[in-house]
């Protein structure tokens, strides 16, 4: 009786663990501008926070942060990693309107997360 309950105890803790381990995934913690903000005056740049270290190869641009105009058209600027933050410099100010971010970033044991989010400049 006592190896049976040992042995499902067990068995439950793996799942739960094996569960946990799974969604460990990298997650953005917070991004600026944060998500559908109104800002009155253009950012310098783009940062978001991840809760983990983020993959950098030497010779490749694999995390990236693309901003798109709401007529379509793409905002120049470069994109650094630095440990958690992914940084998007604008090479110029924004006018006003809509902007959507669009983001891409690998954690340290390669696996991919992505997403996108708006902001406004009044």
């Amino acid at each position: 009786m006592f190896r049976r309950l040992l042995a499902i105890s067990a068995l439950l803790l793996g799942l739960v663990l094996g569960l946990d381990v799974a969604s460990g995934h990298t997650s953005l913690l917070s991004s600026n501008p944060k998500p559908d903000s109104n800002l009155k005056a253009s950012p310098k740049e783009i940062s978001l926070r991840f809760n983990e270290d983020l993959l950098v190869l030497k010779s490749k641009s694999i995390n990236q942060i693309k901003v798109v105009s709401t007529t379509g058209n793409l905002i120049a600027g470069t994109t650094k990693t630095s440990r958690s933050k992914l940084i998007f410099k604008l090479s110029n100010n924004l006018k006003k309107g809509s902007y959507q971010v669009f983001w891409r970033a690998v954690s340290g044991d390669g696996h991919v997360v992505q997403g996108n989010f708006k902001f406004n400049l009044l």
